[in-house]
């Protein structure tokens, strides 16, 4: 019964979560779909109100980090591809949280972009390139 409560729940968050795409107009753009479209003044409200809307958030969030590890990050670098190497997924988040509340006209998309931007640039700093 707990199970199919969890799945309601999650259900309705996903249901209100917008599945609004914006198209990439340039090269320097790129494609944000479903959870990212939100503003970052929505990321601020739910994390402070709602917890079932904010958790996917969380994840849609943690999704496009791991890709990052996966996609992105090379592998040659003789160290484990993670992003957020030093910091946790709260730090994530926390990061997160204190961009979304400086920036409220943001959306979420645009924000874990620049989240990654700023750890990629940390990791790749930590781990050069082994000749």
């Amino acid at each position: 019964m707990r199970n199919i409560a969890g799945v309601i729940v999650l259900g309705a968050g996903l249901m209100t979560a917008p599945a609004i795409s914006v198209a990439a107009d340039s090269p320097s753009q790129f494609m944000v779909m479903g959870v990212g479209y939100n503003s970052c003044e929505a990321w601020t409200g739910d994390r402070n109100a709602n917890e079932a809307i904010s958790r996917v958030k969380e994840q849609w969030v943690f999704g496009y980090v791991t890709a990052v590890n996966n996609w992105l990050l090379p592998g040659d670098r003789g160290a484990a591809r993670d992003l957020a190497e030093g910091a946790n997924a709260a730090g994530v988040l926390a990061w997160m949280d204190e961009y979304c509340l400086a920036n409220p006209g943001a959306n979420v998309g645009n924000a874990v972009a620049l989240l990654v931007r700023a750890f990629q640039d940390r990791w790749l700093a930590a781990h050069p390139a082994i000749d």
